[in-house]
Order: C-alpha cells, then sequence, then structure tokens
C-alpha cells in the first residue's frame, strides 16, 4: 500500500471512530480486556507492556493495566524520548524512539501526566528500563487499523515498528497482541516489507489469530 493510500486509510478510520459514541468505546474496551486476560499469550507473559489510550477514539487500557497488576505481572508503558545520534534507526528519518519503563502501582499510573508532542501520560524517564529487565514477554498493540489476519497501520511514525525491531536484536521478539475497535477492523492491509503480522488481534469478545 503506498503511503498516500495509507494516509486516505486513516483518514477514513478516523472518521469513522469519531463517530463511535463514549459508551460504545467503554462496553468494547471491557470486552476486549476479558478477552485479553484468557489468553496463552498473557497468561504465560511476566512483563507486559501495555500503552497509555488517548482521550478519544481509542480502545482503553485502564482495566488491562489494572488486571495485570492485580495477576501479579510487571507492567511496562511506554515514553517518547529523542532518539540519540548513534542509535540504529529502523527509517532514516527517525527522531525519537520509544522505551518501556516500570510503573510498579497501579495508583502510580492513575497519577500519570500528559507530556511530550503527543500529550500521551509516560513514566518518568528514571523508571526502569525492561531491556534491564530481561525483556518483554508480551506487548499490547494500538493501531490506527488492523485485520482478521493480524496486519496492523500504526500512525505512520514507526515507533512500534522500531521497538520490536531493537527489542528482537537485543532479547527476540515478544508475543504481539493488537486490540482496536470494531470500528477500526478492516478486511485487508497490503503488507511493505518491513511489516510484521502480529500474533493476535483482540477487538470486543472477538480474536483472531496469525495463520502460520
Amino acid at each position: 500500500m503506498s503511503k498516500p493510500a495509507k494516509q486516505q486509510l486513516r483518514k477514513l478510520i478516523a472518521q469513522r471512530v469519531a463517530d463511535v459514541s463514549k459508551d460504545s468505546i467503554q462496553k468494547q474496551s471491557l470486552a476486549t480486556t476479558a478477552a485479553l486476560r484468557t489468553l496463552n499469550e498473557y497468561k504465560s507473559a511476566q512483563n507486559i507492556a501495555f500503552y497509555m489510550n488517548m482521550d478519544s477514539g481509542e480502545l482503553e487500557t485502564m482495566d488491562m493495566i489494572r488486571n495485570a497488576f492485580e495477576d501479579k505481572k510487571r507492567v511496562f508503558l511506554p515514553r517518547i524520548e529523542k532518539l540519540a545520534d548513534t542509535a540504529d534507526k529502523i527509517h532514516p528519518c527517525q527522531k525519537s524512539e520509544l522505551r518501556m519503563l516500570e510503573i510498579v502501582d497501579f495508583k502510580d499510573v492513575q497519577n500519570l501526566q500528559p507530556r511530550g508532542p503527543y500529550k500521551l501520560k509516560e513514566p518518568t524517564k528514571d523508571a526502569k528500563d525492561v531491556l534491564e529487565s530481561g525483556g518483554l514477554g508480551l506487548i499490547v498493540l494500538p493501531g490506527v487499523a488492523m485485520t482478521p489476519q493480524c496486519a496492523r497501520l500504526g500512525h505512520g511514525v514507526g515507533f512500534y515498528d522500531a521497538y520490536i525491531h531493537k527489542h528482537e536484536k537485543l532479547l527476540g521478539v515478544p508475543k504481539l497482541v493488537g486490540v482496536c475497535l470494531r470500528e477500526q477492523l478492516v478486511d485487508e492491509l497490503p503488507l511493505e516489507e518491513h511489516d510484521r503480522l502480529l500474533d493476535v488481534v483482540v477487538s470486543g469478545a472477538s480474536v483472531y489469530r496469525k495463520v502460520e
């Protein structure tokens, strides 16, 4: 899929999601949270990375994170930081990168403050990096669109692509589970060479698995 086609699809999905009521997002989030908790990928993972959802138009993750603490998982959340000049880049124009940093208590999650250009709630930079804690067993990813075949279209910045590539080089590839609203599911997403299929996509009570 060409860049203009991807941008057009992002606009289409954004318009579709904008029409989804807050009540529907909450109900879909609860169903997705319950389904995620039943996955073997979730049950077997000790170190799990979640995302902090935006205020609107995105599946909510607070209940997922609360469950993870109840299930005695170690929880890591993304923080966007400037990329060092000497760092390995997956995209030539990459200027920032994700770090997955540990949050040790659910109350700390509730108290996080928005920061950075995207105004997302992020851990403090001195929190423990998962790359120094054995790596991740599972990443729960957001996306603009996903397919039942476990393809994912991101926002076009490449943060997660770059992070997964880095994690793979250092510690192997964790299980990748995408979560989305049903309005974000599409029939297909043509993949480029660098695109990676997710292991699982969860949308409400529906669970889709990558065909090996």
